[in-house]
């Protein structure tokens, strides 16, 4: 597991009832790039016994950067519990790690919210940071409480 999976987890999991945790997903064609939500509601749509999950997608750590980018994710997971994602991603090693309370929050918060995800997350050796991305590029802002809330931007 990478460090970065272990830190997120570790701030993450106080401020959920659910356990955090990495899982191992298998990766599927078909989904567009940088649309996971659209991506795991398409599948849901054409079966609904399957769940759409929320979590993370930690990415390698960048040796030239030194930092690792944290992705705001959505996937699948079918009646046995075996995880899915159509949604391409570039970092073929990467870890997901489900946070499901982060998803049920979106949902609920809906209608105050510009986007179905989260801020994603830049783990520096010195800060952590948010990222959203919105049409205009990436917004960055200093994140210092991983309660759910606090990771939405338009809420703060």
């Amino acid at each position: 597991m990478f460090k970065a999976t272990r830190e997120l987890i570790k701030l993450r999991q106080p401020h959920s009832n659910a356990i955090i945790e990495k899982v191992y997903v298998n990766r599927v064609e078909g989904g567009e790039r940088n649309r996971c939500f659209d991506n795991a509601s398409r599948i849901y749509e054409k079966n609904e016994q399957l769940k759409i999950v929320s979590g993370w997608f930690v990415n390698a750590w960048n040796k030239t950067s030194n930092s690792c980018l944290i992705l705001a994710h959505y996937w699948n997971v079918d009646e046995q519990g075996n995880f899915f994602d159509s949604s391409p991603m570039d970092d073929l090693n990467g870890e997901y790690v489900i946070d499901s309370e982060i998803g049920i929050f979106a949902s609920q918060q809906y209608d105050l919210l510009k986007s179905d995800v989260w801020s994603s997350l830049i783990f520096n050796n010195s800060n952590i940071l948010g990222v959203d991305f919105r049409e205009q590029g990436k917004e960055h802002r200093k994140i210092e409480n991983f309660d759910t809330k606090s990771l939405f931007a338009e809420l703060n």
